[in-house]
């Protein structure tokens, strides 16, 4: 049977963003006091999680930010200069990770599977809490945490949930409903749009404000507002299933078969065939254990895909389709097998 925690929501997420007293912003910042907060950040770490019982990846110069905090910021004006080194720290278990340098000076993300915020509200208030004995946090009365994106002024928090919305996103309720959720100071926003099309029925659901709330109203906001949405999308489901079994059904043993033989693959049309049989799971049509349908989410990313190319033993030039098809073949041919 599935876990209820997972059937409407994939994963939960909390970020902290935080920049040190008087040190430039990361595009200003020098190597010199990168390398300080660096080792600053490690000597709190060690206190937190244990020395070497963490992991250390280590980046030079600027790749990409974290999606949720460039979403509602057009400009990217937070890349750090040449020689700046980024540091990501992975806390044992894997839940949490303190990344400096990179937007801000350090960036704390918390994770829980599902639809468990406060766990993940519980860990990166710990990180953050370790990192503030150490580390002087720039501030201002009249604005809170100061950060490089003005959008995460204030308690600098993002809190977030990751929702598959199959049946709701297809109703004119669904914008209805997303309007409603912004005059709360929460947004529904799409996990992957393509041409201005959204793929995948998934969506982020995340506070738009972080000036003049506090951290606990934050987080209780998006938790009610995360209720309601995924209310909807039972009664929504209910109401699909009823009328359209055999079409969902088709969809999502179709699914299975596309990712277990497709040789070519974009994100787009991978996102919209996980989505169906995340549904059909989700729905009993199977027999699939969700927990090993949801990390291939991740596995299909450009990011990933790009990174197995580098690091495999691919043919000279494949293509990130290609990788990619290749990618959910190995994953989903056996479920499928399996099933058959």
């Amino acid at each position: 049977m599935i876990n209820e925690n997972k059937r409407f929501a994939v994963s939960s997420s909390v970020r902290f963003f935080r920049n040190v007293s008087e040190i430039p912003f990361v595009s200003h910042i020098s190597p010199d006091d990168a390398d300080d907060l660096n080792h600053n950040t490690k000597l709190c770490v060690n206190s937190l999680w244990g020395e070497d019982k963490y992991t250390v990846e280590n980046y030079c110069g600027f790749d990409t930010l974290d999606e949720l905090y460039l979403m509602d910021f057009a400009n990217n004006t937070f890349t750090a200069p040449s020689g700046v080194e980024s540091i990501t720290l992975c806390s044992p278990d894997g839940t949490s990770t303190i990344t400096t340098n990179k937007g801000e000076h350090i960036i704390v993300n918390s994770t829980a599977e599902g639809n468990d915020i406060s766990y993940a509200y519980k860990q990166a208030v710990k990180c953050t809490n370790a990192l503030s004995s150490r580390i002087p946090f720039a501030t201002s009365d009249e604005k809170g945490f100061l950060t490089a994106n003005p959008l995460c002024c204030g308690t600098g928090l993002k809190v977030c949930m990751l929702l598959h919305l199959p049946a709701l996103s297809l109703t004119p309720e669904f914008m209805v409903l997303n309007e409603a959720l912004k005059a709360r100071g929460v947004g529904l926003k799409s996990y992957f749009v393509d041409k201005k099309r959204t793929f995948g029925c998934l969506y982020y659901i995340v506070n738009n404000l972080t000036l003049g709330v506090d951290e606990d109203e934050t987080v209780e906001t998006v938790i009610e507002a995360a209720k309601n949405v995924i209310a909807k999308e039972e009664q929504k489901r209910s109401e699909l299933i009823g009328a359209n079994k055999i079409f969902v059904q088709d969809s999502a043993w179709r699914a299975l078969g596309a990712l277990s033989c497709a040789r070519r693959l974009s994100e787009r049309e991978f996102l919209t065939e996980l989505s169906s049989i995340r549904l059909g799971i989700t729905l009993g049509e199977f027999d699939i254990d969700i927990d090993t349908i949801d990390p291939l989410l991740f596995k299909g990313t450009k990011h990933y895909v790009k990174e197995k190319i580098k690091s495999s033993d691919a043919p000279d030039g494949i293509t990130e389709d290609v990788m990619r098809a290749r990618i959910m073949r190995e994953e989903i041919a056996p479920i499928l097998k399996g099933l058959l």
